[in-house]
């Protein structure tokens, strides 16, 4: 389980951080206890008279509660503060280790689930898989604590332990027995809830100024309503749940020491101290109760995101070496094309032929193009991303920005990227001009998907960015697309002189004469 891999280094401060746990608890209970036999003492003491008072020694029980009171303050803290450490740095591995392992999926596969779900799935379920690591520390404190109240009990002799082990045992199986699987069912549904309105505002969000111009807001909040009404329904019925669980809780505590009280046969001081330990020990007992019904979620957030896991991976059987810069073969019907390193080749035909699936192929983004591509002769559906990734540079005509600044998208192209190589691509890319005239420059935030920008100039950041992966392949698909013609040429002139300095070779897709023009070769996909 990749979750356990992540928590390995952190088990020496899980353990220290149990223990830390474990002792202040006890020490709760123990002060709780004592505190209950002093007061009960020295008022009995008081009444006494002032014989009785002089002979009550108050130094030592009061010193041992200052004692317990340090001594639970230093253990909580220290708990949390190596616990929660302990918990945060295995969530920072985790989250990581997932996006490595989604890489590696097939692309078509996810493709097919919907962003915002993937979104939800790394964002609110690693969040309850948080949750869970924090308070599982407690459970082992529960554990002992309960067991240190019992054996008190046990020990006062007169006090009557027995409702108090029956109230025990109801506290931690009852609920359990009515909650559970309700909880379970509940869990699941308020992750699918979440994930769906995650989905749905992710949709929506992307085609905001549509539904603005089109007047569908209306029509829109009423879809977000529904989703989020059923995420609510899902979270008062929990809620409700845990808090009937709770209610129950008291009760059974309450029942349990007024029958204690009157079965008991003890003094006054030791019935104090016996009562005080039962009920500290309970509540702490109860809690174990709370950590079963949240590990609910825990299960239902690591099944999804198993399921997520799940999703197949390209694999071969036998790892074939590709050349630095490969030989691309393109084989459609009985028609064969060989496009060397360094070379220029155009991907002709009409709207919907498949010239980007094809193109897309080259990266292992997709494996549906009706052509066969062979890279150094070995067919690309074959390969295993880790290679295919490696081979070229895309700049689609959906590029792919990221919600963060223009140098964090530049910087995705490949490590130790200077801001001199930025500018210097964005030259290329002629997108240095516009870029220099936003407020923050490289630092500028561009939004979700570069949404301050707009759509040629998010494909000239997409483009920079490609030129910086230094990649032998460069696919560029409509990379001309809403520019006027003396940018275009521009922009053409310096892709020429780029390609011939740094020999890349270049898959192109366009439909402008001009920028086909830069292309040497030419594939016709589909009929004229």
């Amino acid at each position: 389980m990749l979750l356990e891999d992540c928590g390995k280094g952190q088990r020496a401060a899980n353990r220290t951080a149990m223990a830390l746990s474990i002792a202040g608890a006890l020490s709760g209970i123990a002060l709780l206890a004592l505190s209950g036999w002093f007061l009960t003492g020295a008022a009995i003491a008081g009444a006494g008279g002032l014989v009785a008072v002089r002979g009550f020694n108050y130094l030592l029980p009061s010193a041992a509660i200052r004692m317990l009171a340090i001594t639970r303050t230093l253990s909580r803290y220290g708990e949390r503060l190596i616990g929660h450490k302990a918990a945060l740095q295995t969530l920072a591995q985790l989250r990581p280790a997932l996006f490595l392992q989604l890489a590696k999926r097939e692309p078509q596969a996810l493709f097919a689930e919907r962003s915002g779900d993937i979104a939800a799935r790394l964002g609110s379920d690693v969040d309850r898989i948080e949750n869970d690591l924090v308070h599982r520390l407690g459970k082992p404190a529960n554990w002992w604590s309960a067991l240190a109240g019992t054996c008190g009990v046990v020990a006062m002799g007169g006090l009557a332990w027995l409702p108090w082990l029956v109230a025990l045992a109801l506290l931690r199986w009852l609920p359990l027995y009515f909650a559970r699987e309700r909880m379970l069912a509940l869990s699941g549904q308020l992750a699918e809830s979440l994930s769906a309105l995650r989905a749905d505002y992710t949709d929506y969000a992307r085609a905001s100024a549509d539904i603005a111009i089109y007047g569908l807001g209306q029509r829109v909040a009423h879809s977000l309503n529904e989703t989020a009404k059923a995420h609510d329904d899902a979270r008062l019925q929990s809620t409700r749940i845990e808090a009937m669980v709770q209610s129950g809780q008291t009760a059974l505590t309450g029942v349990m020491l007024a029958a204690m009280f009157l079965l008991a046969d003890a003094p006054a001081p030791l019935l104090a101290l016996g009562a005080l330990a039962a009920l500290g020990a309970a509540e702490t007992w109860g809690q174990l109760v709370m950590g079963d019904l949240r590990e609910t979620e825990r299960a239902d957030a690591i099944v999804r995101l198993e399921a997520l896991l799940a999703l197949p991976v390209r694999t071969v059987e036998d790892e074939t070496p590709i050349s630095a810069a490969p030989t691309l073969e393109f084989v459609s019907g009985n028609s064969r094309l060989i496009v060397g390193p360094g070379e220029r080749l155009l991907l002709d035909g009409p709207s919907g032929a498949g010239k980007t699936r094809l193109a897309a192929m080259l990266g292992g983004l997709r494996v549906d193009a009706p052509e066969t591509l062979l890279i150094d002769g070995i067919d690309a559906r074959t390969l295993p991303l880790d290679i295919l990734q490696q081979i070229s540079a895309p700049a689609m005509q959906e590029p792919g920005l990221i919600a963060g600044s223009v140098a964090d998208n530049l910087r995705m192209a490949r490590p130790g990227i200077s801001e001199a190589d930025m500018w210097q691509a964005l030259d290329t890319a002629c997108a240095s001009d516009f870029v220099r005239e936003l407020p923050d420059g490289l630092c500028q935030w561009l939004g979700e998907s570069g949404a301050r920008l707009s759509g040629g100039q998010q494909r000239r950041i997409a483009l920079a960015r490609a030129l910086l992966a230094k990649r032998p392949w460069l696919v560029l698909d409509e990379p001309s697309e809403g520019l006027d013609a003396e940018t275009e040429a521009r922009l053409i002139d310096q892709l020429d002189r780029w390609l011939a300095c740094s020999n890349t070779g270049l898959i192109l897709i366009s439909h402008r004469p001009m920028m086909a023009a830069l292309a040497v070769k030419r594939l016709q996909i589909g009929n004229r």
